[in-house]
């Protein structure tokens, strides 16, 4: 049988670098904008991330997307 996917949501993350560990390596802080829209183009998103990054004062490490998927088999 075949399996369907079906959209639920999407989040926007901003990973920004938040200082340093005792060790010397980047520590990471994640920002998550929530409920967007499942079929909103990635470089909309894109755009979006680096558009709200330059607000920050912190550096930009990386824009990411999340998608949430069901799966569930084709009757």
């Amino acid at each position: 049988m075949a399996i369907i996917k079906n959209a639920v949501s999407s989040e926007l993350v901003l990973v920004v670098v938040d200082g340093t560990t005792a060790s010397g390596a980047n520590r990471y802080k994640n920002h998550y904008l929530k409920n967007l829209k499942p079929m909103a183009l990635d470089q909309d998103v894109f755009d979006t991330g680096t558009a709200l990054l330059t607000l920050q004062t912190k550096p930009t490490y990386a824009v990411q997307r999340r998608d949430l998927y069901t799966l569930a088999q084709d009757a």
